[in-house]
């Protein structure tokens, strides 16, 4: 890039950026004045999880897969929440909204009270955070226990396979990725996509743009809206069609019954040539 500055431009922009959306309320964000480029949010976990290698993580159940995969890999201790209480030495990690729903995970505020009296630290994945609406997420994010939080414009716009992402804490951290960010040896072309998308975009353009498609295709498929516009919930399908395996790609990535109707959303000539075709 020409720009040798390109990102922190993208660095100083995000909080500006993500604060505009309106479908959801991250109360004291100016707290967390140390923010780093991330290739993707995994750059940011694989530098929590090393940083961190000697406590137990722990999750929700139908949190991201990859966790539990590479801490399974790697023989990371870890266990998800409902199978014992929250100990010393323990560390969280919870996407908000969260992957299996996309709402708000109904046990955050038990858990983020628990956190706080236990000294335990939490890392929030806000991932689909630009995509939720109806001020399902409200947080004041000057809670003791929140470590680390981390964004991504993966599931937002179609820049998956750039890995622009961001995380943000109050200390400095002193690792890998904090390093890359201090010698200004970041990936600047990715950085360069990710100001352009957010100079041009609000955080919640994809809100405003599908929000009535989501109630059409919920309404023709007999599912229930959620709170992230490109999902829906119903019925459990992950056993239609399946024979050995029934989670693609991890045993742990158990989508149950929510449904991603992005596919839908991106491919209305598809859908309608084929309408057309069965309908000769």
């Amino acid at each position: 890039m020409a720009n040798p500055w390109i990102v922190q431009e993208f660095e100083d922009y995000w909080p500006d950026w993500i604060q505009q959306g309106s479908g959801y309320r991250l109360r004291n964000l100016e707290l967390y004045r140390y923010r780093g480029f991330s290739q993707g949010t995994q750059e940011s976990f694989l530098n929590f999880y090393m940083m961190h290698r000697d406590r137990r993580f722990r999750v929700f159940r139908g949190d991201y897969w990859w966790h539990m995969d590479i801490w399974q890999k790697i023989k990371q201790p870890w266990a998800y929440l409902d199978t014992d209480e929250l100990r010393p030495g323990d560390i969280c990690i919870v996407s908000c909204p969260f992957a299996l729903t996309g709402r708000r995970h109904p046990h955050l505020t038990n858990l983020l009270d628990e956190c706080d009296i236990k000294g335990i630290p939490v890392m929030l994945d806000f991932i689909y955070l630009p995509n939720s609406m109806d001020l399902d997420v409200d947080l004041d994010l000057a809670r003791d226990c929140i470590d680390t939080i981390t964004f991504s414009l993966s599931k937002t716009f179609p820049v998956q396979c750039a890995k622009i992402a961001i995380r943000m804490r109050r200390n400095k951290p002193s690792d890998p990725m904090q390093m890359s960010n201090d010698e200004n040896i970041c990936n600047r072309l990715s950085a360069g996509l990710g100001l352009d998308v957010i100079r041009n975009f609000a955080p919640d353009h994809m809100v405003h743009q599908y929000r009535e498609q989501q109630k059409i295709w919920c309404d023709r498929l007999g599912l229930q809206a959620s709170a992230v516009v490109h999902f829906a919930l119903g019925p459990d399908y992950t056993e239609w069609g399946r024979s050995d395996q029934r989670n693609w790609c991890s045993p742990f990535n158990d989508q149950g019954n929510r449904y991603n109707l992005g596919i839908l959303y991106e491919n209305p000539r598809l859908l309608a040539n084929l309408a057309a075709e069965f309908d000769k």
